[in-house]
């Protein structure tokens, strides 16, 4: 099998057309984790040296992928939410010991 149904073949998988750049880096992790279940495991009587394999492999790279971006939008999403919620009026937080010194506090005060 050739690259190009490899790829046929991973996108069937998928459901989906893959950008160029995110097949090369999809197919380059596949393929180190391929080596290492090999090093590992063994190939399960040729199994895991059939071109199906290793296009699961690719998809399953490209799953993590998606999910790992999609979890660093949401982490994103709560943050900003959480700075919003604490801070609304986006005015700066000071704490208990900082206001216990007159001085500290007559310099907030001004800041204001």
């Amino acid at each position: 099998m050739d690259e190009e149904e490899l790829r046929k073949l991973t996108e069937k998988y998928l459901g989906i057309e893959l950008p160029q750049i995110v097949w090369e880096a999809a197919k380059g992790n596949a393929l180190q984790k391929l080596v290492w279940i090999l090093s590992r495991e063994g190939d399960a009587g040729g199994e895991r040296l059939k071109p199906y394999y290793l296009a699961q492999l690719i998809a399953e790279d490209v799953r993590a992928q998606l999910l790992s971006v999609w979890c660093d939008m949401k982490n994103e999403d709560k943050k900003r939410a959480a700075s919003k919620a604490d801070n609304p009026n986006k005015r700066p937080h000071y704490s208990i010991n900082a206001l216990k010194s007159q001085e500290t506090h007559e310099k907030m005060l001004w800041r204001s």
